[in-house]
């Protein structure tokens, strides 16, 4: 994750932003799961490592995290509680060899121009 808890000063909480990696783009990803007590995500983005990028949950029964992406087509899966999850709010998904599906991201390149009708 790029966020970190440092600290400044005497007693004093700063949050620090490590520079993403060039090229990248800030994907935000929202999961709502009143009852979870964990959730990862993982996919091809990360080699499918089950703990790489856990995610936090707000107060308002949401996990969040923060992902910096090359532009690309990404398939995903959600490790809730240790089990394999299907993220509800994707709206497209793909087979996988083991039975099940797999969600995909698609991370626009955002430096690209783009072309407009005249």
């Amino acid at each position: 994750m790029t966020l970190a808890q440092g600290r400044v000063g005497i007693g004093m909480e700063a949050e620090i932003r490590q520079k993403p990696p060039e090229g990248t783009n800030e994907v935000l990803v929202e999961i709502r799961d009143l009852s979870a007590r964990k959730v990862v995500i993982t996919g091809d983005f990360s080699g499918w490592a089950p703990d790489r990028f856990p995610m936090r949950k707000d107060p308002d029964g949401v996990w969040r995290t923060r992902l910096h992406l090359l532009p690309g087509e990404y398939q995903y899966r959600l490790r809730v509680d240790g089990e394999w999850k299907d993220d509800p709010q994707a709206s497209r998904r793909v087979s996988n060899p083991y039975g099940g599906v797999n969600a995909v991201m698609v991370v626009p390149d955002l430096k690209r121009p783009v072309a407009t009708a005249k």
